[in-house]
Parts: structure tokens; sequence; C-alpha cells
């Protein structure tokens, strides 16, 4: 199965372009105060991978009563953006993108991330024209976050493309979820994730394959070096 069998690509961000997982939840920690250093990092990683803010915040709510002081979000934005940078770009990732564009594949991105954040995060490692207007997020679907599947829905089209003829890149069960939900292919890539079960989690939820880095999926795809 190689790029000839999809019409379209549609990327998730964090944890597929970006590793910004580690940034986000050390400011999560940070926030909090001593409550995120209770519960840990690693305890909101596992629990917030794929989902809003929202939903993470819903997940403290529900299993640790925890809520937010006045300005919390605030201070965790402001923790984030001052960590933020260039150098969260996967290695590999910005050639990924490069080659379907020369192949002439149409892109499209789609990321629970809101509208400010994800503007902010495409400015700061360089993509926002490799997506141009075919940047999406909750905000575009009326709010429906993954796993719902509008969000891949509405981004396939957008690009003029039935959601089958789209292969989606995933790294979470949220968004694999998400994309078979909304009728398109979906391959799974591990490359900032550590859990030796996650492929096999990806391919019980449909994913068709798995990935490993950016070198994989370009190989898988059949990408030529000059291409």
């Amino acid at each position: 199965m190689t790029l000839s069998d999809f019409a379209g690509v549609i990327f998730d961000f964090d944890g597929v372009l970006i590793d910004s997982e580690g940034i986000a939840y050390d400011a999560w920690v940070g926030a909090m105060g001593e409550a995120g250093e209770r519960i840990g990092r690693q305890a909101l990683m596992d629990a917030g991978n794929g989902l809003t803010n929202a939903m993470l915040l819903a997940w403290l709510r529900e299993h640790h009563g925890w809520e937010p002081q006045p300005g919390f979000t605030e201070d965790l934005n402001r923790r984030f953006v001052q960590a933020f940078g260039p150098g969260a770009v996967i290695p590999g990732a910005a050639e990924t993108l490069r080659r379907l564009r020369a192949a002439g594949v149409p892109l499209a991105l789609a990321t629970n991330s809101g509208q400010e954040e994800m503007v902010f995060k495409l400015g700061e490692v360089g993509l926002s024209d490799t997506f141009g207007a075919h940047a999406y997020n909750p905000s575009h679907v009326g709010g429906r976050a993954k796993p719902e599947p509008d969000l891949y829905r509405h981004a396939a089209q957008a690009l003029g493309l039935d959601p089958a003829q789209c292969l989606v890149i995933e790294d979470s069960l949220v968004g694999v979820r998400a994309a078979v939900a909304a009728g398109c292919r979906v391959w799974g890539i591990t490359v900032t994730h550590h859990d030796p079960a996650l492929a096999a989690q990806l391919l019980e939820a449909e994913a068709e394959r798995t990935v490993t880095d950016h070198a994989e999926l370009q190989a898988a795809l059949g990408l030529e070096v000059d291409g």
C-alpha cells in the first residue's frame, strides 16, 4: 500500500508533526502547583493523550476532584508559550510534508488544539504555509473534538475528497477512533511515545498499520528522496 492508494493525507499535529507533549505537560504540572506534583506528569500524559484541555480538566475533576483556580488557563498558556519553539518539529516531519507537496498530494491538518494555540504552534514551527487554509480544529465543527468524527470528515470534505480517499496519520487512540468513525483510512505513528504497547493498541483501534518514525512513513508511502 503506497501513496497511489490515497488522494489526500490528513495529519494530526501533536505527537505526529511536533513533539510538544512534554512541554505541554510540564506546563500543566507547573500551573497546577502542588496538585500537579502529586498527580504527576506521566499520569497527566497518559490520561490526556489526544484530548482537548477541556476534556483533561473533566478527567481531573472526575478522578482527582481537582478544580482550576482563577487565572489557571492564562498561567498554563504563558508557561507553554515561553517553552515552545521551532525545535518542537519531529525529525523528518518537515521532509515528509515537503515530499508530499512535491508529489502534488493535497494536505490538511486536524488537531484538537484550540484555534489560537493551533495558529501559534504552526507559526512558531514554520508550518503555516504548508497547510494554508486547510488547518482545522474543533472550532471549525461546532466544538466537536476527537474522538467524534466531525473534524476528520470536515478536513476531507474541505479538500474536496471523500473521507475514504484520505489517509490520516495519528498517534493517539482518540484520534484513530475519530478517523475510523469518519470513514478515513488511518495509520498510526509512535515516534514520540515510549509505551511498547501503543502500536498494538492503535492496530486494535483499527489503524491499518503503524510506523515508528517519519523515515519509515516516507518509505511506506513510497516517497522518493528527491521527489
